[in-house]
């Protein structure tokens, strides 16, 4: 019989009599109880099925049913095989099958709010905004390049209903090519019957923002009245139909707020819940606000949503979400995706690799003065961005049990925080500890987020899955 081999694994962690093992390679990962680690630890010396279940007391059958997603997966191998392990996606490979897969477009910097945790320090609108038109025009001359599946806009702002009819002649033009999808983020504080008619119409799902479960703790950051005016903007587009849901901002001072957030889109009845990272920049750096602990918010998330399977599909995209599925999922991430797939165009034409990057020395151009693809294909600091990968940014990282998973967490708030650019995520432990504890509970309930990996797969593209195509 054949002789079997187990990789060898790069990270373990046991609690009580269960034990969480990583081969960051494939990546693959396992959570099996003390019997299975001690059985692995003897493939890694080599042996047969017939001798393993002999000395387990198990039949062949059983064994082989178990071992069968580890050898499906390559970390357990017969020892006259060699073991594939691919290298994740080629920036080639990437430009040339995934494309453009969306654009944030900031319509104007005008907002009738002076939010504290604001990225863009929003107010005032520039003097020099592009018209309707001239962002049209951007996403005609991308097509060729997008993504043949995925294309989705974000007409964001400042606030996107300071300027409607610039808002509704994109949206009517994407709508009527049908060429992309429309979305957009929203304070909720202009919403109107006619607004809510014409978002119905053109198909554009609508998120609106909130700080925290209650007028009290949301109204602090984003002034007073906002709350009870944001859930008003619900209740009209929900009754004009229009795809809504809402999104907070995650921050250490109010993440205490995220089972109350969560019951309360329940309660709205909204279409999804959506948590996001603070992004340390513009007035959030200038009041001093600190981001969360990604562990915590797993938690928190969970207990909140563990029994309903139906909140936990309108969390696909929270940050527990995420996590959830990129572990059930394995993808093989190269990066944070910077500089990849989703131009930010901001109001005057200028165009930066992502909101985190949002930065006067990572402008890559101007629409006015360059072609929207000669910018994003062409430019060097779009170049250098794409190239950064988790086995070569420093030596934590590459050397990591996690860096497939989490892509070396986000680029951009790396470089708010520590300046440096190629720096491990200020998050890293923080990281492990979450998709660890994520890792745990999977083990105990294999169905949690189940439901939203279906949404989560049409986020990413399939080649970084389980058998990726580096270098291809």
């Amino acid at each position: 019989m054949e002789v079997l081999k187990v990789m060898e694994w790069d990270y373990i962690e046991q609690r009580e009599d269960k034990v969480f093992i990583v081969w960051s390679q494939y990546p693959y990962w396992v959570v099996v109880n003390t019997s299975f680690y001690n059985l692995l630890k003897k493939l890694k010396e080599g042996t047969t099925l017939e001798k393993l279940a002999s000395e387990f007391g198990i039949s062949e059958g059983y064994l082989s049913d178990v071992l069968t997603p580890l050898i499906r997966a390559g970390v357990v191998y017969t020892s006259n095989t060699t073991p594939k392990i691919s290298p994740p996606p080629s920036v080639e490979f990437i430009e040339k099958n995934v494309g453009i897969t969306g654009f944030t477009l900031h319509l104007t910097q005008a907002c009738n709010l002076r939010c504290k945790h604001c990225y863009v320090k929003a107010g005032t609108p520039l003097p020099d905004e592009l018209s309707p038109n001239e962002f049209i025009r951007v996403l005609q001359e991308a097509l060729p390049y997008t993504n043949p599946i995925r294309k989705e806009v974000g007409l964001l702002g400042g606030e996107p209903f300071m300027v409607p009819e610039k808002f509704f002649s994109i949206a009517k033009w994407i709508y009527k090519t049908s060429h992309y999808t429309a979305g957009t983020s929203t304070n909720g504080t202009l919403i109107t019957d006619e607004i809510a008619k014409k978002a119905n119409k053109y198909d554009v799902a609508v998120q609106i923002s909130f700080e925290g479960a209650s007028e009290e703790s949301n109204d602090r950051i984003r002034g007073r009245g906002h709350f009870k005016r944001a859930i008003d903007a619900i209740g009209t587009l929900k009754s004009y139909g229009v795809i809504t849901g809402i999104i907070m901002t995650v921050r250490a001072d109010n993440i205490g707020e995220i089972p109350k957030f969560i019951q309360l889109g329940k309660e709205l009845g909204v279409d999804f819940i959506r948590t996001n990272f603070l992004k340390p920049q513009g007035r959030a750096k200038e009041h001093g606000l600190k981001i969360a602990k990604q562990v915590d918010i797993v938690r928190k998330t969970y207990e909140a949503v563990k029994k309903d399977k139906e909140l936990q599909k309108k969390l696909a995209f929270s940050t527990a979400g995420f996590i959830f599925s990129a572990m059930r999922l394995r993808p093989k991430y190269r990066n944070c995706g910077v500089g990849m797939t989703v131009p930010l165009i901001d109001s005057n034409g200028d165009v930066y690799p992502c909101q985190t990057l949002y930065l006067p020395e990572f402008k890559l151009g101007n629409v006015r003065e360059e072609r929207i693809v000669d910018i994003w294909i062409k430019n060097p600091k779009a170049k250098m961005l794409r190239n950064l990968c988790v086995d070569s940014l420093n030596s934590r990282c590459s050397r990591c049990w996690l860096r497939y998973l989490c892509h070396a967490g986000c680029r951009g708030l790396t470089y708010q925080l520590t300046g440096n650019l190629y720096a491990p995520d200020v998050r890293c432990l923080d990281f492990r500890e979450a998709y660890m504890e994520v890792a745990f509970i999977l083990s105990e309930d294999p169905g949690a987020f189940l439901s939203s990996q279906e949404d989560f797969l049409g986020f990413i593209y399939k080649d970084i899955l389980h058998n990726p195509c580096g270098g291809r």
